[in-house]
This record gives structure tokens, sequence and C-alpha cells, in this order.
């Protein structure tokens, strides 16, 4: 385990840098970036590297044959509009990253020392950062919106955040298959504990953004559901779950929630002939309510409430068909 303390003063006294002044010499830097997604790499990836041409002009060239990477992490930099990737080549750098507890999709997190050399694809737009320390918990604040992209322009990976949005929350039901709560996973598939601990059901959901299904894909967080059920109910067999109740728990809580903030990210697949998919995917990561204070106080009403319609019955942790 790193030495947090150490860790933490390298963070305090290092300049706070935006991701274009990212080089190859990160000492006494900090990036900060909020975590989009996390997948297991399947497949060799190639990287790229920024090459000068006879003529003095630029163009990119893979630096190396393909390699099979361990797990890619896509990241949004807090300062500017950049998306970048971190990729780990061992499953033992993946834990290393992770070393600090609740580090998962949604943190916003600080990079200590990022090194940049490589691009992850042709056209520059997702530099590849490295670093050799832990990600640590950051409460840096995004300055600015980015909009959900709706161009087709590249395969990469382009990140978005809004701040204050109205969001809807519909055709609620809790996942049929056990997924795992634990904070890297965020209620979705087994990332890095292959759903060996903290096993159970979140809520899955399509998200209305400022009156717009913005995504055609449902959406599941354990971080979104607690907002609304306690880990107890979240624990149990997701067969007991009483749908038209846990859409009426949701809905009331809703209602006292006045903005969100939401993050996400979207990418093109390329076709054979090199051309842009016609779909342009997007991926919520992470929604929460904007004001943090009606989080505390919504969580607080939920785990204390000992009604059947507004919240969850603690009294009961074999759920029963309950709220």
């Amino acid at each position: 385990m790193a030495n947090l303390t150490s860790l933490y003063n390298i963070a305090k006294n290092s300049e706070k840098i935006q991701l274009n002044e990212v080089s190859e010499n990160g000492e006494d830097k900090l990036l900060t970036g909020t975590i989009l997604h996390i997948t297991k790499c399947n497949k060799p990836l190639a990287s790229y590297r920024p090459m000068m041409k006879a003529d003095g002009s630029k163009c990119m060239k893979v630096s190396a044959a393909s390699a099979i990477y361990c797990h890619l992490f896509v990241l949004i930099d807090v300062l500017s509009s950049g998306t970048f990737v971190i990729l780990t080549r061992t499953l033992r750098e993946t834990m290393r990253l992770l070393q600090i507890a609740d580090i998962g999709i949604g943190s916003t997190v600080c990079i200590i020392e990022p090194v940049k050399e490589e691009y992850f694809g042709e056209d520059s737009n997702n530099p590849i950062i490295e670093t050799e320390h832990p990600l640590l918990i950051s409460r840096s604040q995004h300055t600015n919106e980015i909009v959900v992209p709706s161009t087709r322009t590249s395969t990469a990976f382009f990140g978005f955040r809004l701040h204050n949005a109205k969001v809807m929350l519909t055709m609620i039901s809790p996942t049929t298959e056990e997924v795992c709560l634990c904070a890297v996973c965020d209620g979705k598939t087994p990332i890095l504990c292959n759903g060996k601990h903290r096993k159970g059901w979140v809520m899955k959901t399509k998200v209305i953004v400022n009156g717009t299904s913005i995504s055609r894909h449902f959406f599941q967080s354990y971080k979104l559901s607690k907002i609304f059920f306690s880990d107890e109910v979240l624990k149990c067999d997701s067969a007991d779950v009483d749908i038209s109740l846990l859409r009426k728990t949701v809905k009331a809580i809703c209602e006292k929630i006045h903005t969100w903030q939401l993050c996400g990210w979207t990418k093109c697949a390329s076709l054979d002939d090199g051309g842009l998919s016609e779909v342009n995917e997007v991926h919520i990561s992470s929604i929460q309510p904007a004001n943090a204070e009606e989080i505390g106080n919504l969580h607080l009403k939920n785990l204390c409430s000992q009604t059947r319609d507004t919240a969850v019955l603690i009294e009961e942790p074999t759920c029963s068909t309950r709220f």
C-alpha cells in the first residue's frame, strides 16, 4: 500500500494542469479527471505517436506492435473538455491504480505526475496518460459543461458533462442478474472482483435529460440506487422486489431533487470500408443530484422511514416483496 500522507503531500504541492499541458515530463504536475468508463481489454490495442514527415508536416504512426492490455480507463479532464485514457498492462498495475478505497466509475480523481507520450487512435483525440502513482480521490469541481456530441467525426472517446440538468427516470425495474455493489463495478457487470463480493441488485432505468432521451441504453448504478434504497434492500433477491412500489419510491424522492449532474461518453464504431457507423453511441456514466445537501436529507429520510409507500422498510431485511 502506498504511503497516503506522502502521496497527498505530492498532490498538494503539485501544479494543477490541463490535459493539453501534459508532456513527457510530469514531475510536480497534477491532472484531475472523472472516470467515465472502465473495461477489460479483450483484444490487442495499438498506440500511436506523432511523427515528423520529410516535408515538415506531422502524422500519427503506430509506435510499436499492438499489445495486449489488462484494463482500459476513460476519463474526462476537469479543467478542459479533453478526454483521455489510461491503459494498464497487468492486473497488478490495475490494482495499484485503484489502491484507494471507493474509486470507480463516476469518481473524480487526481493523476499524480502524469506523462503523455502516445495516443489511443490515429487522430490524437485521446492521449494515453501514464502515472507511477495510485489514483487519489479529488474534490475538484468541473469548470464548464460539455454537451453530448451529436456529430460523427471520429472513432475516439468523447466525454460530456452536464451540471444542472432536469432528469426524469422512467421504465424503472430491478436488475434480474446479480451485480456487484463495490465502488469499481458500481452495480454493473463485474470489472475486477468477478462478482465475488457485495452481490445484490440495482435499479435500471431509461434516462430523460432536459426532455430528451440521450441514450438508447438502460442505465444502472449502485451509487444512484442507494439514494433511494438502503443496502439491506439492495442485497435482497431481486425477485422479491415489487416494481410498482419501487417506482413509487423513486418518483416520490425524485420530486424533491431539483437538478442533477451527470457525465458520460460517446463513441462511433468504424466500419469495414473505413467509414463511421450511423449510430453515435451515448453511454451515461454517473447521475447524482446537483445539490449535495439534497442527497444527505433524502438518504436520512430513506433510512429512517417506517412507511411502506415512501421508502424502505428496514425492519424486514429479507425484503419479502415490500418496501
